[in-house]
């Protein structure tokens, strides 16, 4: 196949999803140069997150046992890569321009593209047509709506005080990216492995959640902007807001939110390694490969829910 090809399959997906997520933003679009500079950034980023993968030691995963690849997937690749993609949106959030929650899953979709397109050139350039396919499935969205989330805790931080989102969200894509990487490692030539299963899991899990909170975003920016007056012919006007809820009460709410999803994710994380550890030495877990989709999908899915009504608290 022609480089050429290569290239916009490898840049293509990535570019896409940047697309789709700026088409949200309708009422107050983000400057074009605020994204591409953040794209740009993450490119950069990129490449100092591959540097420092190698220099705490990528090259000598080969042959290595499993907890060893565990340690280095949770330990190095999650934070490494989600903090390189993190920063970016942090240089942005400082900004005037960044005044409404939906701007973080903005900004933070540049990042994720910026970080994915690079990430994804070297392997479809290295590995060829068919792993570009795989990975502008699974990869490159994954990259995408976990900065995406990224983004959506630094706007709770910046504009509604919490100082806690940007943490949680950045401990809740780590451990997700970890897993994804882990699955990737212990696959085993002829049986199929959790690496066939996380990734998509994964990724559906956090589009669920990222295009909830993007919905949610995209109204209450409508709303807030909205100017004031009698409502259009033939158009209701929005329900009032619920009244707030007393503080001790949100503060449980919020907290049990962070609880059942931080379970939520130990759970759907616990079941994952289990089929890890069972592929890692030649068994096969008991039940088709679309039950153990299916048991994995559902806490990695009611965690993304937690947090998102967390967030809304």
């Amino acid at each position: 196949m022609p480089g050429w090809c290569l290239v916009a399959l490898a840049i293509a997906p990535g570019l896409w999803l940047l697309k789709y997520h700026r088409d949200h933003d309708r009422t107050q679009p983000e400057p074009a140069r605020l994204v591409w500079g953040v794209f740009l950034l993450s490119v950069g980023t990129c490449a100092a997150a591959a540097l420092a993968e190698t220099l705490l030691g990528a090259g000598t995963l080969e042959g290595a046992a499993t907890w060893s690849k565990g340690l280095y997937a949770f330990l190095v690749i999650g934070p490494v890569e989600e903090a390189a993609k993190l920063y970016p949106v942090w240089r942005v959030s400082r900004r005037p321009e960044f005044d409404e929650t939906i701007d973080g899953l903005v900004y933070g979709a540049a990042s994720g593209a910026g970080f994915a397109c690079v990430e994804n050139l070297a392997y479809v350039l290295e590995h060829g047509f068919v792993t570009g396919l795989f990975r502008a499935a699974l990869s490159v969205p994954f990259h995408v709506f976990t900065a995406a989330l990224l983004g959506y805790g630094l706007a709770q931080w910046r504009l509604a005080g919490r100082a806690w989102a940007v943490p949680a969200a950045f401990l809740a894509t780590s451990a997700l990216h970890g897993l994804y990487d882990f699955s990737l490692f212990v696959q085993v030539p002829g049986a199929p492995g959790p690496g066939l299963l996380v990734p998509p899991l994964a990724t559906v899990a956090l589009a669920w959640g990222g295009t909830r909170a993007l919905a949610a975003s995209s109204l209450q920016s409508r709303l807030r902007h909205a100017a004031p007056g009698p409502a259009s012919a033939g158009v209701e006007p929005p329900a009032e807001p619920d009244a707030p809820l007393a503080p001790w009460r949100r503060t449980f709410n919020l907290w049990a939110c962070v609880g059942f999803a931080l379970a939520s994710l130990g759970t759907g994380g616990l079941f994952v390694l289990g089929l890890a550890a069972l592929h890692a030495t030649g068994q096969q877990p008991p039940g088709s490969a679309w039950l153990q989709a299916l048991l994995a999908a559902i806490p990695f899915a009611a965690a993304a829910g937690f947090v998102r009504q967390a967030m809304r608290l």
